[in-house]
């Protein structure tokens, strides 16, 4: 099954940052002038289930938002700064998606489980087939998600979700590392 999207779910923090927020944002780098792919309707479907799961929870204290376009440079080496001509190497669209902006968010379980369910809801359907033709054609079994790469720095419960969510559907999880080198990736 090809893959259409990727998304690096990650931790939302900066200086000027918000608390409290759930956000996705497209990858790009202003000062080199390198933008990765983007797919609008993907990140909407992201944005809305992110606000229905939140609504859900009961995360009243929080906010859904979409950022400017930039990147955390989190592709990088032994904490050295990533090469932003990655961002144009991956075949398909790539999204951070985030939790933020400090250790209490970042702990939050409620927080984070509004993440994890965001991510198997704007996911599940990227097409809409016949049912005879999935199980005519072996499809049955696919749930659409190939593989989850987690950043290093991530906070256990968010980790842990996402080992479930691997679990769950029989797929890896993969350290963010192993975005370094998108031409190495099992799937294309």
């Amino acid at each position: 099954m090809p893959v259409n999207y990727t998304g690096l779910v990650t931790r939302h923090e900066g200086g000027n940052a918000p608390d409290n927020v759930l956000t996705v944002h497209s990858l790009g780098d202003m000062g080199s002038g390198y933008f990765g792919n983007a797919a609008p309707r993907y990140m909407r479907n992201l944005i809305l289930n992110y606000e229905k799961n939140r609504i859900a929870l009961g995360l009243e204290d929080y906010f859904v938002s979409t950022e400017a376009t930039h990147w955390s440079g989190s592709y990088g080496r032994n904490d050295e700064p990533g090469n932003p001509a990655l961002l144009v190497q991956y075949p398909v669209p790539m999204v951070d998606i985030e939790v933020g902006s400090s250790p209490e968010s970042w702990g939050n379980l409620s927080a984070c489980t509004a993440l994890a369910r965001t991510l198997t809801e704007a996911f599940a359907v990227t097409h809409i087939l016949a049912n005879q033709w999935l199980v005519s054609e072996g499809y049955e079994t696919e749930t659409g998600i190939e593989a989850i790469f987690i950043h290093d720095k991530l906070k256990g419960c968010y980790k842990d979700l996402a080992r479930n969510l691997a679990e769950k559907y029989d797929i890896p999880v993969y350290k963010h590392q192993k975005l370094r080198a998108p031409e190495t990736l099992e799937w294309k």
